[in-house]
């Protein structure tokens, strides 16, 4: 799925406090900082579809979690089985959480200048089905960062997407692939 306009209907915003608000550069979306925010593309992306979206935000700050196959709209990391690209400054780990695991961090490499704060990427992110289990990957402006095949108790069930903004992160603006 590539997200080409800018409708503020497709997301919904869980976080009382966080701001999103639509301008002429994308959705820009303002964490509170006492509660992080959860912002969460209102369809469910099948099996074999990825999110391609360009993404500026503000700060690095704590962390940035890209989230697929989300079985529950919305929840937070640890309430939903789902993977999970957590972006930080010196690294990007990929995550998994199901009824087995309460999360683990099962990949990771070094976020060597790749991702930056301040600036926009093109960020495509997707977990698709493939014979033997579910092939996560983030690009970043067509680039593959971090790739991971997932052959132990696979998440093969379609589900949401979510940008998860930690509540030290200073926000950011979602925009159109143009």
């Amino acid at each position: 799925y590539t997200f080409t306009s800018l409708d503020l209907s497709q997301w919904t915003n869980l976080s009382s406090l966080a701001k999103a608000e639509l301008t002429n550069d994308g959705i820009v979306v303002t964490p509170d900082t006492t509660e992080s925010t959860v912002f969460t593309f209102n369809n469910v992306l099948s099996s074999k579809q990825a999110m391609k979206y360009n993404f500026k935000y503000a700060a690095v700050g704590d962390y940035l979690a890209l989230c697929t196959r989300q079985v529950t709209k919305g929840a937070t990391p640890t309430a939903s089985r789902g993977y999970f690209f957590v972006i930080k400054e010196d690294l990007i780990e990929f995550q998994k959480y199901n009824a087995k695991s309460s999360g683990e961090i099962v990949a990771m490499v070094p976020n060597n200048g790749q991702i930056k704060s301040g600036e926009t990427y093109e960020f495509e992110v997707g977990s698709v089905n493939v014979d033997g289990g579910v092939l996560s990957t983030l690009k970043v402006n067509g680039n593959v960062v971090l790739e991971y095949l997932d052959t132990e108790d696979p998440i093969y069930d379609q589900g949401y997407f979510s940008i998860y903004l930690h509540k030290t992160l200073g926000g950011g603006t979602l925009s159109p692939i143009k």
